[in-house]
């Protein structure tokens, strides 16, 4: 996974923690390989969500930290609107529509398992 130069030493490891405590949950494992096979949909959207609040609600005394993790919270509720009516778009189109620059845009696109292709030098990102 990739983190710009910007991202706080403290975000890095609560995702890693995050990380490793989905990777061994039997459970997720399960919810993961659903996800994968679109039995259940938006599963990723709705866990991200839910890490979110539980990661911003820990944080109650700490505004500066808080406000990182509402804003990447905004960030993907704009996604979710957005591509409850589009199926696809490219990157540039999205960044404009959207207001997220790239650079944060494409790893929560990855986070939320976006699939994206390449067509006619433009990229583009699809729900899967």
């Amino acid at each position: 996974m990739y983190f710009p130069p910007k991202r706080h030493e403290l975000e890095l490891e609560l995702i890693s923690q995050i990380v490793e405590a989905v990777k061994n949950s039997r459970v997720a494992i399960f919810i993961a390989r659903a996800a994968a096979g679109k039995v259940i949909g938006d599963v990723s959207m709705h866990i991200a969500k839910k890490l979110l609040d539980k990661i911003i609600e820990q944080f109650k005394l700490e505004s500066a930290e808080r406000k990182k993790f509402k804003i990447l919270q905004a960030d993907i509720k704009k996604i979710e609107t957005f591509f409850k009516t589009n199926k696809k778009v490219e990157i540039n189109k999205l960044e404009n529509v959207l207001g997220i620059d790239k650079t944060r845009l494409i790893p929560i696109l990855k986070l939320l398992g976006f699939k994206t292709y390449q067509k006619k030098n433009k990229r583009y990102w699809e729900k899967n």
